[in-house]
């Protein structure tokens, strides 16, 4: 399960609501974990009032296309200093204004100090269902009110952040289908099967991917694949071309497959049973820019063999002359 990392509204506003009494007091503070408070202060926040509702929305959470989420945390900093203070709601919006689904508010008084509370979860969905487009909006994010529990009461909230934790979908296309993507995958498997073909023009980045073409299919990545634990890979009569870079993996090709990468192939160390580039059976993999640590390697492997030809002649010679 991946996230986004904790996230901060970057959208802030208040709204009277039916029954609501004190307005905030710079309730744009509450973006930031800085020790500056959205409070209520006013000596006319007596028992059982509430504040206006607090909207703090548009936290640029990035999930990536497709995913499936999983769980949203939200995570509140608040303490008090007069009267008592309390949560009196505290609910999700998809829209920037509806509350939709649970109210995790269970009137818990605030403390005296700067404290965190943690609503909901990496498997809680708040009791609704959720879309990538939904979560990723500017009108998603937190709305949130206080009480007064005690009269003149000041009650202060330093920050309010979002984490959504989602599941990462796999890129794959079978038969005769073809799947184009544009932007980027990551951490994600990304296969075509049969007579599919597979186009990625954007990005494929960070760690554990396999891109595999099986029979007559074909993949093309016009962006980079990056960093580490990757394997490129075509099976039978695939064909795959990287016309970008390549760092830290390992290329090959099978029965009448072929790899063409036009950009770079760098980094990865080569020595022993491990090469970057490999061809089986009639493959052909060809890589046209920047193979210094390939001829290395080649170099090295030749200089061996040479070795052992030589002192094997040598040793053949003087057994002939006894």
């Amino acid at each position: 399960m991946a996230d986004t990392g904790t996230k901060y509204p970057a959208t802030i506003s208040t709204v009277q609501e039916v029954g609501d009494d004190n307005d905030w007091v710079t309730p744009g503070e509450v973006v930031s974990d800085n020790g500056v408070y959205g409070e209520i202060t006013a000596a006319s926040f007596d028992l059982n009032d509430t504040s206006y509702l607090l909207k703090a929305t548009n936290p640029s959470m990035g999930v990536p296309a497709g995913a499936t989420i999983n769980g949203i945390l939200v995570e509140i900093e608040r303490h008090y200093e007069a009267g008592t203070v309390a949560d009196y709601d505290v609910c999700l919006t998809k829209d920037g204004s509806a509350r939709v689904g649970d109210d995790k508010s269970t009137g818990a008084t605030f403390p005296t100090a700067d404290a965190i509370t943690s609503f909901g979860g990496a498997t809680d969905l708040w009791g609704t269902t959720w879309t990538v487009d939904e979560i990723n909006a500017t009108t998603f994010g937190v709305l949130y009110k206080m009480q007064a529990t005690a009269n003149n009461a000041d009650g202060f909230v330093d920050f309010i952040r979002i984490t959504v934790y989602y599941t990462a979908t796999v890129a794959q296309s079978v038969g005769g289908a073809s799947a184009a993507i544009a932007g980027s995958i990551i951490k994600k498997t990304a296969k075509t099967m049969g007579g599919a073909s597979m186009t990625i023009a954007g990005v494929l980045a960070t760690a554990k991917k396999t891109l595999k073409a099986v029979g007559e299919a074909s993949m093309t990545i016009a962006g980079t694949l990056t960093t580490i634990r990757t394997k490129v890979l075509s099976v039978g009569g695939a064909a795959m071309s990287i016309a970008g870079a390549l760092s830290k993996l390992t290329s090959k090709a099978m029965g009448q497959a072929s790899i063409t990468i036009i950009g770079s192939l760098t980094t990865q160390f080569t020595a022993g049973s491990q090469t970057i580039a490999q061809a089986v059976g009639d493959g052909v993999v060809a890589i046209s820019h920047a193979l210094g640590i390939v001829f290395d390697l080649v170099y090295r492997h030749e200089y061996n063999r040479f070795r052992v030809l030589f002192w094997r002649d040598k040793e053949q010679k003087e057994k002939r002359e006894c």
